[in-house]
């Protein structure tokens, strides 16, 4: 019997420099420190953020207990309002530049939409039943 020979290191070591290259180029992409910043300062409080891309919108109570949808660009920096029609407004989603709620505007609750690039807000589902809890991936909207 033989003295068994080394296996070489040549793959392992190309397989590790391959990986260190990939995730070298990927988090030169990302900033490797985030900035903090308030991105509104609206009295009431917010709550039920939702993020997608570099829109974030969320359920914004005034001082006059009405609530509100409102959004921020992140990007540009812009906070704008997506709805603030009579009634409450609830339960905020986005998905890419679609965002959606439920809102009793009608006395009961619905779902509405609102286009974030063409700034136009429509209706998506206003039956006489009670709708809620909304959920978008793409433009598929399910309640």
């Amino acid at each position: 019997m033989g003295t068994p020979k080394p296996k070489s290191l040549l793959p392992i070591i190309v397989v590790i420099t391959i990986i260190l290259i990939a995730a070298s180029s990927c988090l030169s992409k990302a900033p490797l420190a985030a900035e903090e910043f308030v991105i509104t300062t609206n009295p009431g409080w917010q709550r039920h953020p939702s993020l997608s891309g570099t829109i974030v919108i969320w359920q914004d109570r005034t001082a006059s207990l009405d609530d509100n949808i409102r959004g921020y660009d992140l990007e540009n920096r812009v906070e704008f309002t997506v709805t603030s029609n009579p009634g409450l407004e609830k339960d905020p989603v986005i998905s890419s530049k679609i965002a959606v709620w439920a809102d009793n505007r009608n006395g009961d609750w619905d779902i509405y939409g609102y286009d974030i690039e063409v700034q136009k807000e429509f209706a998506i589902c206003t039956d006489l039943a009670d709708q809620g809890s909304p959920a978008i991936d793409g433009s598929i909207v399910v309640w």
